[in-house]
């Protein structure tokens, strides 16, 4: 869907963003407080913490995908009644290659512990390969010469201190780091175990 004379003010781009920070909200608020809650199988729980994760890492994957560098929370729960001038609403964004480095971690955590295969009638949900994937695609883009090293469009990309948001100096180990990746997703899927 094209819309013309879209601002980002627009409902549609304000309601995508305010539903993933949202979702990353609840993933965090999930994860702090798993441990409180009596009577979980240990393998439920970890599989419960593995797709939060996964879902928190997607969330940012789309918010970088969409936004470019976003504001990154870690593992900090944020209240409903935040006031719009609370200093917590007005976060400075993190830089590509902080965002980059985040998502790619939670991704790898939640591989490490989503399994192979969840059986014939739950398909659509997580796995070890998903997470190897997105990670992989994540570490593509981010060696993508548009935001490795880009002064041409982004050398007044910067926060108010002065902080570029995208790196000014082109890694070629960026585009090693992604074949590594991709290599995890393709190892992952050929020795899965899918019965």
């Amino acid at each position: 869907l094209i819309c013309n004379n879209a601002t980002t003010s627009d409902n549609a781009v304000t309601a995508f963003w305010y539903a993933l920070y949202s979702g990353i909200n609840r993933a965090n608020m999930f994860l702090e407080n798993i441990d409180k809650v009596n009577g979980f199988d240990a393998g439920v729980k970890e599989q419960y913490i593995a797709e939060a994760r996964f879902l928190r890492a997607w969330f940012y994957y789309c918010l970088l995908r969409q936004y470019g560098p976003c504001v990154l929370l870690g593992d900090e729960v944020l209240p409903g009644d935040l006031d719009r001038d609370d200093v917590k609403m007005n976060l400075p964004r993190s830089s590509y290659d902080e965002c980059v480095d985040f998502i790619e971690e939670e991704f790898r955590k939640a591989a490490d512990m989503l399994p192979d295969y969840w059986g014939d009638i739950q398909y659509g949900r997580a796995i070890r390969a998903t997470a190897l994937a997105y990670r992989a695609r994540l570490l593509l883009y981010a060696a993508s010469p548009l935001v490795n090293g880009n002064t041409e469009f982004y050398s007044d990309f910067v926060n108010k201190d002065g902080t570029h948001l995208i790196n000014q100096t082109y890694d070629k180990e960026k585009w090693k780091r992604a074949m590594e990746a991709a290599m995890d997703a393709i190892n992952c899927v050929e020795t899965s175990e899918t019965t």
